[in-house]
């Protein structure tokens, strides 16, 4: 059984939020020096798992 979650907006307070904290924890999700999630190219940050918006920031801007 896969479970997909759609979160997408962002506030500077996303990666406190209880979903990802557990996905972190639970699932050794790994996050940048800058707190953001760690992605692969293709923004996924653990398997069918993929960003979007803010959390894509560190691929998608200059600040890579």
């Amino acid at each position: 059984m896969r479970i997909f979650y759609s979160i997408t907006g962002f506030k500077d307070t996303l990666m406190q939020q209880l979903i990802i904290k557990q996905i972190i924890t639970n699932d050794d999700a790994t996050v940048s020096d800058s707190g953001l999630p760690s992605t692969s190219a293709q923004l996924e940050w653990l398997p069918y798992l993929f960003v979007s918006g803010g959390l894509a920031d560190l691929k998608l801007s200059p600040f890579e």
